[in-house]
């Protein structure tokens, strides 16, 4: 009922642009069938729904960003392991680059395996105990002697994929790029 009053209310004000008001009609109800699900008393639901999606994204971007769960998040987490978790990892962190200096860097280039300092030690297992997506790898190349990182992508039968174009030649040299690599990426978090 209400359509038919919308549809008649504006047949009668678009009257005098004659058969042009037909099209104009018909373009509305076009717009109505398409984008309002559940037609026009469906407007304000939809609203909602896209408002708290809005929402979730806004508050998804600025919780990545530090790794702090927000409240509203918090509420959401299926235990409060979760809110712990991230909010511990993100303290550890901010400890660890704070540690990550050029002599530590250059330290594990000369010896990246065997026994370390305590701040590259630090380093290193915060490193090994990543979840496995995206972890990176070293893959052994056939066709010559060298060695490529790769990232693993987590999930069972899925290949690794090449996460970067550069051949190092020997493991030990890959093995330091991968740390670098996992350096970078601390940073950036």
């Amino acid at each position: 009922m209400v359509g038919t009053l919308i549809v008649v209310f504006f047949d009668k004000v678009l009257i005098t642009q004659g058969p042009m008001r037909l099209i104009i009609i018909g373009l509305i109800m076009l717009f109505v069938v398409l984008y309002l699900r559940n037609g026009l008393f469906g407007i304000k639901q939809q609203f909602r729904s896209w408002r708290n999606k809005k929402k979730s994204e806004r508050r998804s971007t600025r919780a990545e960003k530090g790794g702090e769960m927000l409240p509203e998040e918090a509420t959401e987490a299926s235990s409060v392991d979760d809110v712990y978790g991230r909010r511990y990892d993100k303290k550890q962190r901010e400890v660890l680059k704070r540690l990550l200096t050029p002599e530590v860097i250059d330290e594990h280039r000369r010896a990246p395996q065997g026994q370390h300092s305590e701040a590259l030690e630090r380093l290193l297992i915060y490193f090994r105990n990543q979840p496995q997506p995206d972890k990176y790898a070293i893959t052994a190349l056939q066709s010559i002697e060298g060695c490529r990182i790769a990232a693993l992508s987590g999930h069972r039968g899925v290949a690794p994929r090449v996460a970067e174009d550069k051949i190092y030649r020997s493991p030990s040299e890959a093995y330091h790029g991968v740390v670098l690599r996992r350096v970078q990426d601390l940073l950036e978090s």
